[in-house]
C-alpha cells in the first residue's frame, strides 16, 4: 500500500491541515492559494515559453512568426506537449491562409498596415 501524503501546512494551535495535496505539490487547494503561489492550470499552461495573444488575429506577420516559433520547437524536440504544438501549429496555418486571403481580397490592409479591419488605399 502507497504511504498517503498530506497538506503541509500547519495551524495556529500546531494541528497539520489534514488534506490531501494538489498532484505534484506539498500543499492543498486551499493552502496553495492562501500562501499566494499560482494554481497550475490548462489556461495558465505555456507551449515552451510561447505566449499566443489575439492581436495577432489580424496581423499577417505576427501569426507568421508565431507559426514559425511553434515549427521550430516542434522540430527541436523538446516540446512538453507534441500534440497540443500540432493543433496550434495547424490553427496558425489556417489563420496565416486567412489573413493572405484576406490581405490579397483588400479586406485588410498590406504589410504596412498597423490596425486590423483598416482596408487597403487604392
Amino acid at each position: 500500500m502507497k504511504p498517503f501524503k498530506f497538506c503541509r501546512h500547519v495551524k495556529e494551535d500546531g494541528i497539520p491541515c489534514g488534506s490531501p495535496p494538489l498532484r505534484g505539490e506539498n500543499y492543498c487547494h486551499f493552502h496553495l492559494r492562501y500562501k499566494g503561489y499560482p494554481l497550475r492550470t490548462w489556461n495558465r499552461c505555456r507551449l515552451g515559453g510561447l505566449h499566443f495573444t489575439r492581436s495577432m488575429a489580424f496581423n499577417l506577420k505576427a501569426a507568421q512568426a508565431a507559426l514559425k516559433r511553434v515549427e521550430k520547437l516542434l522540430s527541436s524536440g523538446t516540446c512538453s506537449d507534441p500534440e497540443r504544438a500540432g493543433m496550434i501549429r495547424y490553427a496558425l496555418q489556417m489563420m496565416v491562409s486567412d489573413l493572405r486571403y484576406m490581405q490579397d481580397k483588400g479586406e485588410i490592409g498590406g504589410p504596412t498596415s498597423r490596425r486590423p479591419g483598416v482596408p487597403k488605399e487604392a
